[in-house]
């Protein structure tokens, strides 16, 4: 829910300020429902040690630094899938997870389960660069393994 999400904060000044200082801080901010059609990446990542322990954090901001916010790995894994070119292939593993949560059907036999893994791996094909990779290479995997009941094994069914 956007109104639950962190501020996003807006300048290099802030951006600069967000690069010392991990926790929330008084700046120029936005809804993250404003911001749209911005490309996001990681700048910096705060592991926590010793007494103090807990997730850790990732600063992401936009290329030209106006954009930049602190977020957990929860968050960032909910826009990866939930981005508009995954999905596709996203959409058919889910009912392929819920068909075997409510009727116990594992296989990538099964006729639709076959069906649906081969629309996610068309979907996966047309994906650009290192998120090609990942994901067409865990649809291998979950193909060789012919089951999508094999948990820990493959990175792409932690979201499901």
């Amino acid at each position: 829910n956007s109104k639950d999400a962190d501020p996003i904060y807006v300048g290099k000044n802030n951006y600069k300020y967000a690069l010392t200082h991990y926790e929330t801080f008084k700046g120029k901010t936005i809804s993250p429902a404003k911001v749209q059609n911005v490309k996001f990446r990681v700048e910096k990542i705060v592991r926590f040690h010793g007494k103090i322990s807990g997730a850790p954090l990732y600063l992401v901001a936009s290329k030209d630094k106006k954009y930049s916010c602190w977020t957990t790995q929860a968050m960032l894994q909910y826009y990866y899938f939930n981005s508009k070119g995954m999905r596709g292939v996203v959409n058919p593993l889910k009912r392929i997870a819920n068909r075997s949560a409510d009727k116990n059907i594992i296989s990538l036999k099964n006729k639709q389960n076959k069906r649906d893994f081969n629309a996610a791996m068309k979907a996966a094909n047309k994906l650009k660069g290192s998120q090609k990779k990942f994901v067409v290479n865990s649809l291998k995997q979950l193909k060789k393994d012919n089951n999508i009941g094999v948990e820990g094994d493959n990175l792409l069914l932690f979201g499901f």
